[in-house]
């Protein structure tokens, strides 16, 4: 958002230096996820009333993106948007409403209708589409109308317990019965609701912060959470903030080293 020109012109050199991250991945080999994220803080409100000037402005974005990665092949997939939600609202993390969901199905169908209308590898390039705040609250997936497509995933963002995995609690111990039931609980409602209906599913967003080192606990939750989801065929990507105080970093970026390898082998052991 604060990128483009009054009239939804993208900057071309923030469009040159998106291009230039996603080409050292793509170039590598590696599958890239490239999202409009965080543009609930400049412009994006899913209300009825900014329906159709968002939808505007998604559409524009898209069409520039669209154009700038048309002949990449299947290894790049398009997310539309990131954790839309009402910012401040009494439902921001709760699941939302069905006014909202209303409008992010509208949003994430002109979406979709423009990464395919634009030609070249998007005709049937994979898209990611969500929910409301790409939460796993029942009341805001139930709310989700997935677009028809044959070339579709749904993503979510699940860090559970939050209690554990984020910053606003002390809790620093995770194992017991009843926590890997909320997990396996949640991974099959993903399983019923989408990928026995031929719908996959990621969770992009994942991990647990470091609570005065209890790096013990966090290699449990990875091992148990990762393996999980893999029963179910969920590709997981794990969040870093680069913040290892209270914070979900791994890697030391400086240093091209892992904070804490144990984890990084817990990651790899679940997931082989």
């Amino acid at each position: 958002g604060e990128h483009m020109a009054a009239d939804g012109t993208i900057d071309a050199a923030w469009m040159s230096r998106v291009k230039e991250v996603v080409d050292y991945a793509y170039n590598d080999g590696l599958y890239v996820i490239l999202n409009v994220h965080h543009d609930d803080e400049l412009w994006l409100v899913p209300t009825k009333d900014k329906l159709e000037s968002d939808k505007a402005t998604l559409t524009t974005i898209w069409k520039q993106i669209c154009a700038t990665f048309q002949d990449y092949d299947h290894r790049l997939i398009f997310e539309g948007m990131n954790e839309t939600r009402v910012i401040g609202s009494a439902e921001e993390w709760t699941g939302g409403t069905q006014e909202s969901y209303d409008v992010i199905n509208q949003l994430f169908q002109a979406f979709v209708d423009t990464v395919r209308a634009s030609g070249g590898s998007n005709t049937d390039r994979t898209v990611i589409v969500t929910d409301y705040a790409q939460s796993a609250e029942k009341n805001a997936i139930g709310g989700m109308i997935v677009p028809k497509d044959d070339h579709i995933i749904v993503s979510l963002h699940i860090y559970a317990p939050w209690n554990f995995c984020g910053p606003d609690d002390t809790r620093a111990d995770w194992g017991s019965d009843s926590d890997k039931q909320e997990l396996d609980t949640t991974f099959q409602y993903l399983d019923d609701t989408f990928i026995s209906k031929g719908i996959p599913v990621i969770i992009d967003e994942t991990g647990c912060v470091n609570k005065n080192e209890n790096t013990s606990a966090r290699v449990a939750w990875f091992s148990y959470y990762l393996s999980a989801a893999k029963k179910h065929g969920i590709k997981c990507f794990i969040w870093d903030n680069n913040e290892t105080k209270n914070g979900f970093g791994l890697l030391n970026r400086k240093d091209c080293t892992w904070y804490y390898p144990e984890i990084i082998q817990a990651i790899q052991d679940a997931t082989k």
